[in-house]
C-alpha cells in the first residue's frame, strides 16, 4: 500500500481496472494497491497471459479498501483467451454501476474501456501501455490485430501512459498523439516493503526472470564458470520459473556449476525482496533487436534490483541502460558469457566502483516510488472527476 496520505479531495468515487497479469509482479499489483488507498469502489478484473496456462479470469472488488466478494470466470480451452478476456469485460463491467475512471491495462483491455465508455459505463478512459513491438506476433493476422487495437485505443483513449519514454517518442512521431495525453508511467518500486540486508554475500549473482529462452538465463548460466574460476565462492540464485527450467539444470549440470545455481522458483514480493537484499549483483541481460518488446520497454527488473541496493549488470537494450552506465549504477556488457563474466568481475574487483554503485542504487530508486508516479500520472483524472462534481 502507498505510504502517502490520501486526502477525501483526492479520492475516487468508482474505479475499473482491467489487466492481464503473469505470476511474476508488474504494473497491475502496484496500481491495485495505489487505487484501493483512494477508492471508494475498486473493481479491478484479472486476465492471465495464455502462456500461464491458467484459464481462469478473476474479479477482485474492494470497498473503502476493504476487499469484497468478487467473481470468476473459466474458459474451456477451444475459446481463446482474447475471446474470454473480451467477453468478462463487458459481463462484469456492463452490470456494474457506472465509473468515474476505467484503466484498460494494454490495447485489449483499454478497447473494452472505450467500448464501455461509448455504452455510458465510464466516464474517462486511460490506456495504459505496458508493452509495444513493431511485430508482437509471429501470426501476421494476430499482428494486425494487436495493432488495430492500438491504434483504436491511442485515438480514443483520454489519456495514454506509455511505460517508457521511447514508446511516448513512437505516439508523438508516428500517430500525433498530443502532449496532453501522451504521458510516461514507468515502471516504479514500492520501498516501503524492502527490508535491510542483515548481511549481503558480495558474490552472490542474481537473476529474476520468467524461465524461457528469450530472457537469456542460459547467457548467465553460461558465464558462471569464468567468474568461478576468480571467485570460487560466486553463486547465481535464479527467481522464477517457466517451462525451460529443466533445460536449465541440465545446462548447469553440463557445466559443472550446479551446486552454484540455485533456483527458487517463484517467490511472494516480500520473499522476493527479502532474497533480494542478500546479494551481490542484479542480471539484467537482454538480447539485441530493435523491434523487440524489451527495446521499447521499461523493465522493471532492474528497478527491482536497484531498490534492493544490488548493482545491476545489463545489455545495451532498455532505455535504462545508458544509466546504468552513466550515473553510474552498475556496469552494460555484451549479451555473450564471456563479455557478462569479464563485466561481473570488473565490478567486483574495485571495491571504491562497487560502493558508489550501492549508494547510486538507494538514491535512483527514491525517483520511482509508485506512489509518487501514480499521482502525478492520476492528477487529470482527478480534475476531471472534481469538474463533473462541480456540475
Amino acid at each position: 500500500m502507498p505510504s502517502s496520505t490520501v486526502t477525501s479531495a483526492a479520492r475516487f468515487r468508482r474505479v475499473a481496472v482491467a489487466s492481464h497479469c503473469t505470476a511474476m509482479s508488474g504494473v497491475g499489483d502496484p496500481l491495485r494497491d495505489y487505487l484501493r488507498a483512494c477508492s471508494d469502489d475498486l473493481s479491478i478484473a484479472w486476465y492471465p497471459f495464455a502462456h500461464t496456462g491458467d484459464r481462469i479470469a478473476r474479479l477482485e472488488r474492494f470497498i473503502e479498501g476493504v476487499p469484497a466478494p468478487g467473481r470468476c470466470l473459466a474458459a474451456p480451452r477451444w475459446i481463446p483467451t482474447l475471446a474470454r478476456d473480451f467477453f468478462a469485460n463487458f459481463w462484469w463491467f456492463l452490470r456494474k454501476p457506472r465509473s468515474q475512471l476505467f484503466i484498460g491495462v494494454d490495447n485489449v483491455n483499454a478497447t473494452c474501456g472505450i467500448l464501455l465508455k461509448w455504452l455510458g459505463k465510464t466516464d474517462r478512459v486511460v490506456f495504459y501501455v505496458i508493452d509495444y513491438t513493431r511485430r508482437r506476433f509471429k501470426n501476421p493476422l494476430l499482428n494486425r490485430i494487436y495493432h488495430w487495437a492500438d491504434a483504436f485505443s491511442v485515438r480514443f483513449s483520454d489519456e495514454i501512459w506509455n511505460i517508457s519514454p521511447r514508446i511516448a517518442e513512437v505516439r508523438a512521431r508516428e500517430q500525433g498523439v498530443d502532449p496532453s495525453r501522451n504521458k510516461v508511467v514507468p515502471n516504479g518500486v514500492d520501498l516501503s516493503i524492502i527490508p535491510g540486508a542483515p548481511s549481503r554475500r558480495e558474490h552472490d549473482l542474481v537473476m529474476m526472470a520468467h524461465l524461457i529462452p528469450e530472457k537469456g538465463v542460459q547467457t548467465a548460466i553460461a558465464a558462471l564458470p569464468a567468474v568461478r574460476a576468480a571467485l570460487p565462492d560466486a553463486r547465481l540464485i535464479i527467481i522464477g520459473d517457466g517451462p525451460y527450467r529443466s533445460h536449465l539444470e541440465r545446462l548447469s549440470e553440463e557445466l559443472g556449476v550446479e551446486g552454484a545455481v540455485i533456483f527458487y522458483g517463484l517467490l511472494g514480493r516480500e520473499e522476493m525482496y527479502r532474497r533480494l537484499v542478500e546479494c551481490g549483483v542484479g542480471l539484467a541481460p537482454y538480447t539485441r533487436d530493435p523491434d523487440s518488446i524489451t527495446y521499447f520497454a521499461d523493465p522493471g527488473k532492474p528497478k527491482e534490483y536497484l531498490a534492493c541496493g544490488l548493482p545491476v549488470i545489463t545489455t545495451d537494450v532498455p532505455s535504462i541502460a545508458q544509466e546504468i552506465r552513466d550515473i553510474p549504477l552498475g556496469a552494460v556488457a555484451p549479451f555473450e558469457p564471456e563479455g557478462l563474466a569479464e563485466a561481473i568481475l570488473a565490478l567486483l574487483a574495485d571495491a571504491s566502483f562497487y560502493r558508489r554503485c550501492v549508494a547510486n542504487a538507494a538514491e535512483y530508486a527514491r525517483r520511482f516510488q509508485w506512489s509518487e508516479i501514480f499521482d502525478r500520472a492520476l492528477a487529470d483524472a482527478r480534475k476531471a472527476q472534481t469538474a463533473v462534481s462541480k456540475k
